[in-house]
């Protein structure tokens, strides 16, 4: 009971740190941001780029936003946004731009597009609430 609520309120943070990020920031302001390489492997101290948790959310990631991946890798922050979301970041492996960004619950209770002009939740379990 006490882990739905503690979701639930979670969620409700995130939604409300969105709508005041999209208060001072267009939507149409997604500009592509390049990584290169050499700064993705100096990076590993800020980013999972593999081990269990970053094969489990990619693997959870790649089942829900089903497309075609060949030519994308993924980067996981380390540092969880506001305690409790995973950032993850999709690039393309040959022009290292960014694909796409997506925020995922720590206890994978929903999932989350960032700064796109796409639906912002991909995916999302509904509790009961007493």
């Amino acid at each position: 009971m006490m882990n739905k609520k503690i979701t639930i309120l979670a969620t409700l943070i995130f939604i409300f740190s969105l709508m005041s990020v999209g208060a001072t920031e267009s939507v149409t302001d997604t500009a592509v941001i390049p990584v290169t390489a050499t700064v993705k492997e100096k990076n590993d101290s800020y980013y999972l780029t593999k081990g269990r948790k970053f094969e489990e959310l990619t693997t959870f990631i790649s089942s829900i936003d089903v497309k075609e991946r060949k030519n994308t890798y993924f980067l996981v922050d380390k540092d969880m946004m506001n305690g409790y979301f995973y950032r993850i970041t999709e690039y393309d492996k040959q022009s290292s731009e960014l694909i796409r960004e997506y925020a995922v619950a720590r206890d994978k209770s929903n999932v989350w597009i960032l700064h796109t002009g796409e639906r912002p939740l991909l995916y999302t379990v509904m509790f009961k609430v007493y």
